[in-house]
């Protein structure tokens, strides 16, 4: 980008404003932005910050004027490619989940850091834009926000326009004049702020998104390519699936039951057109779900062989690290030498996939857990079901729910149980707001001693000021085998509580 100059004017003489350097104008930038969201796109509406996905948090979280969903990942520095891989990370996680999944995940996580709380998004939705269509919310507009960009990422972004894609820079530079701070917006000459226009008013529908992703892979010479993955997913998966197309990719889905009892497809493995930052390949990517499905030795082989391929847990080893997805990227070469392996390993999903729908919920998790993680994850769920009475069990995204009667016999969720994002980092132990309620005594001690987070907004200077507020224990294998002792009497302190205030 471009350096940007001003001058202030008076009368003739021109004096230049003097760029703002350091942390006054990079660290206040994302707090900026949140008080301030028309400074992003006009008539923006907030409803996230440092939303969790797969991927990772994502900075801020927002709804277009004409109901869109849009993504921003800020960069208190200059955008470089690294932003480019992030944002589709997380574009793809949050497009992998189902309407209802994805109202519920921003609900949860609304009402902190400046956010305002949603009860119910459906309905939040429905009043704003005037009809209750979540399906509007998609396809997403991705936005990467800096302090300047380089030209690598310049024509990476390019390129993902000119594929489809709906994805902005927005670069800010600071400035320094009489005390106060300046900021200057590089505005694109193209209309960057102008929703894409949809059709027949909120987005593509499935068939047009469909014809997008074959134009793409017939002007990448891939079109059989792509048919040929696709019809290996559809032969692998019987006629349990759901397809659905997306901005890159043709995704596949399974149905899986919610805690309601309602039927809701999942994604579990993806076809794309389009693999940055390579031409020439489509990805084929099974998701977090599809790697806890199969056992993960149905990976090895492929893995082993050094076919490409990309994981956020690639750097280690993502067969053993938890919450992981594995995306291939396969040439014609490629394809032609590991189509067999390929489709007995969507054929070792679905088997999974089967076995796990008739599991207990405590089966998944365990799936899910890796290393270090299950030597944790194992005597965690013991130790609950030694001193709660008679607990709920339920999946939970990527955990398990402890649940209780309260009051009139409603069922809440008091407690979970999840993988850490490492496995080295063991499992997570989560007391939710309303166990940290009942007995904030017992709680306080063992916080000078755990490793611990708070949610929301992670307060760990006064935990309990919030009134909802949850306590993430963060316990590896030697740290349970010193603490559980003290955990168990924790979580017996809580039941007692419980039955006091229910019984």
């Amino acid at each position: 980008m471009d350096e940007i100059k001003i001058w202030t004017l008076d009368g003739e003489h021109a004096v230049a404003v003097q760029p703002a350097v350091g942390v006054d104008s990079e660290e206040r930038l994302e707090e900026i932005l949140v008080k301030n969201p028309e400074m992003l796109i006009p008539e923006l509406t907030l409803v996230g910050r440092q939303t969790a996905t797969d991927g990772g948090p994502l900075d801020l979280l927002g709804v277009d004027s004409e109901g869109r969903l849009v993504l921003f990942e800020l960069k208190r520095g200059r955008l470089s490619r690294d932003a480019v891989a992030q944002i589709i990370d997380y574009a793809s996680d949050i497009e992998s989940m189902g309407v209802d999944e994805l109202a519920k995940h921003i609900a949860d996580q609304s009402g902190a850091d400046g956010i305002d709380e949603i009860e119910n998004f459906h309905e939040w939705h429905a009043g704003k834009f005037g009809e209750d269509r979540l399906d509007a919310l998609l396809p997403l507009r991705m936005f990467l926000v800096g302090l300047g960009v380089d030209d690598r990422t310049q024509r990476m972004v390019k390129f993902l326009k000119g594929k489809g894609m709906s994805i902005s820079l927005l670069t800010f530079q600071g400035f320094t004049q009489d005390g106060k701070t300046l900021l200057a917006r590089l505005m694109p000459l193209e209309a960057e702020d102008k929703p894409i226009p949809n059709t027949p008013k909120k987005g593509l529908n499935a068939s047009e998104r469909r014809e997008n992703l074959i134009r793409i892979a017939e002007e990448n010479r891939l079109r059989d390519l792509f048919t040929d993955a696709c019809e290996m997913f559809r032969s692998a998966w019987k006629d349990a699936y759901n397809e659905d197309p997306g901005v890159i990719g043709l995704r596949f889905r399974l149905p899986e039951r919610t805690e309601a009892g309602k039927r809701a497809y999942r994604q579990y493995a993806r076809v794309d057109t389009w693999n940055a930052p390579k031409q020439g390949k489509i990805g084929i990517v099974f998701s977090s779900r599809a790697v806890d499905s199969a056992s993960v030795d149905a990976f090895k082989p492929l893995i082993d062989e050094r076919l490409e391929y990309f994981s956020p847990s690639q750097d280690k080893n993502p067969l053993t690290e938890p919450w992981t997805h594995i995306a291939f990227q396969l040439t014609r070469d490629d394809w032609a030498a590991h189509k067999d392996a390929l489709g007995a390993l969507a054929r070792a999903v679905y088997e999974g996939y089967q076995t796990l729908q008739n599991a207990e919920p405590s089966e998944r998790l365990f799936r899910m857990a890796r290393g270090g993680g299950l030597e944790v994850i194992k005597p965690a769920l013991d130790m609950f079901r030694e001193n709660w009475r008679n607990p709920n069990e339920s999946s939970h995204g990527l955990g398990l729910d402890i649940k209780q009667a309260s009051g009139s016999d409603t069922e809440r969720a008091y407690a979970r149980i999840s993988p850490s994002r490492s496995a080295a980092e063991g499992a997570t132990i989560i007391f939710y707001g309303p166990a940290v309620e009942l007995c904030h005594d017992e709680f306080e001690p063992l916080l000078d001693e755990i490793r611990y987070e708070t949610w929301p907004n992670n307060r760990k200077d006064n935990p309990f000021e919030h009134p909802a507020a949850e306590i993430q224990f963060r316990v590896n294998a030697d740290e349970w085998a010193a603490y559980k002792d003290k955990l168990s009497a924790l979580t017996r302190a809580v039941y007692e509580a419980y039955q006091a205030a229910y019984s």
